[in-house]
């Protein structure tokens, strides 16, 4: 009797249960769940909180192609030290030549166009593009996975609450044994200790419900967290009937260099790594710039400088960079192999989680049909049992141990069949085609 209530507890603790106060069931669909878990997501929220962040990124590399113009204005008190020379007959005149003026003014605005960089403008605006793919491409794959959570949430909670309809059915059962006995009892048919097993029994089933209830009531709540809803009683409406899409190992092995958000990813990063060469190299370049400018200029009592403009280009190339930019453009080229190496290891990586989720997949569509024949086996043998019993050909035990067994059989049958959904869309999510 001891075994038996152990496996009643370990049943309760698999199924879950319904609440334990009234509330209002919402029906409700896997995509539907889906849906408002993306759309209530915290973690996706982020996501694309760092996406409008890349896209001004891309915008501020964009804006380094503009001019640069710059106005300043500066006043200035010169010193005795000041010496002057000039071939202009202004300064040989008289005392003016060796007067030191009050003060020395400037207004100016400088405009500056970059022609040349070194590819360096030009990377950075790709650097940056590219990173806002990578994150575009880490949303989607972020959407995968919380769709795929949900996923499992939501089948659990399924599983749970079918499973604790079978236990409800087995507790009217076992109910009614408890009233037949008590009969048999009286009338001297069964001994008092058989009835007391029946009771035993009936109890044990009662407080696998209690337990299967505050199951059920946890991953309702979490679901409901994961959908970003009030508390609800959530009904999914799944239909585990049905059967799973055929698939193919290879043809998903195919399907996933091409859906999997991650080799997109890495293809962003290939890219950002020979920018990022590119960006090194362009120490080794000089910069070119046209440039232009206005200027008005006052040294007091003895130059007056109005309205002056400029034009012209500027050279300029940073003799330093030739050998200290050696190390720069090393560590780009090598964080670009590393990139490349990634690659290998994620193409070994997927494809083991294909096959191992693939095996998976089989073996739970092998276990439905275990679970199939298990169930006509169990309902057979306790019809056996029962009308053994019922001649006085069988125990009080072997009955008791028939019910358990039918109801385990039941139980693995609904949980088979939830577990081969789950296991469907974890293929699908290892080939990066899961829907959502």
């Amino acid at each position: 009797m001891t075994k038996m209530r152990i496996k009643m507890l370990s049943l309760a603790l698999l199924a879950g249960g319904f609440f334990g106060y009234a509330q209002t069931q919402r029906k409700m669909s896997l995509s539907e769940a889906v849906s408002l878990s993306i759309k209530h997501n915290s973690k996706l929220k982020i996501t694309e909180a760092k996406l409008n962040t890349l896209n001004s990124k891309v915008r501020e590399a964009k804006g380094n192609r503009l001019p640069n113009l710059k106005l300043s204005g500066s006043i200035m008190k010169p010193f005795n030290s000041m010496e002057l020379k000039s071939d202009l007959p202004l300064f040989k005149m008289g005392n003016s030549a060796s007067a030191v003026p009050q003060y020395i003014a400037v207004q100016q605005i400088n405009m500056e166009v970059p022609i040349f960089s070194g590819f360096k403008i030009k990377s950075g605006i790709e650097i940056a593009e590219y990173q806002k793919l990578l994150q575009q491409y880490q949303l989607e794959n972020d959407k995968q996975d919380v769709a795929l959570a949900v996923t499992q949430v939501f089948i659990d909670l399924y599983k749970a609450k079918q499973a604790i309809n079978v236990i409800n059915e087995n507790l009217s059962r076992a109910h009614q044994r408890s009233v037949d006995f008590e009969k048999l009892e009286r009338n001297g048919v069964v001994a008092r200790n058989d009835l007391m097993r029946v009771k035993l029994q009936e109890s044990n089933v009662k407080l696998s419900l209690a337990d299967a209830k505050k199951n059920v009531n946890v991953l309702n709540y979490n679901l409901s967290i994961l959908l970003g809803e009030e508390e609800i009683n959530i009904d999914p409406d799944m239909r585990i009937d049905e059967a799973s899409s055929l698939v193919n190992e290879e043809s998903l092995q195919e399907k996933a260099l091409q859906q999997r958000q991650e080799y997109h990813m890495l293809a962003e990063q290939d890219k950002i790594g020979k920018a990022n060469i590119d960006i090194a190299q362009s120490a080794y370049y000089p910069t070119v710039a046209f440039t232009a400018g206005y200027m008005n200029a006052w040294i007091s009592d003895l130059l007056q400088v109005n309205h002056m403009t400029t034009m012209g280009l500027s050279l300029s190339y940073d003799l330093a960079s030739l050998y200290k930019n050696k190390a720069a453009t090393e560590t780009a080229r090598l964080q670009y192999i590393e990139t490349q190496e990634y690659r290998k290891e994620l193409d070994e990586n997927i494809k083991t989680d294909i096959h191992n989720a693939y095996q998976d997949y089989l073996l739970q569509n092998e276990k439905i049909k275990v679970y199939k024949e298990s169930v006509d086996q169990a309902n057979e043998n306790y019809k056996v049992v029962k009308n053994k019993f019922d001649n006085g050909l069988a125990t009080t035990t072997d009955l008791l141990t028939a019910d358990v067994e039918q109801l385990q059989a039941h139980i693995n049958l609904v949980y088979g069949k939830a577990d081969e959904k789950w296991a469907y869309f974890n293929l699908l999510r290892k080939a990066g085609e899961i829907k959502y």
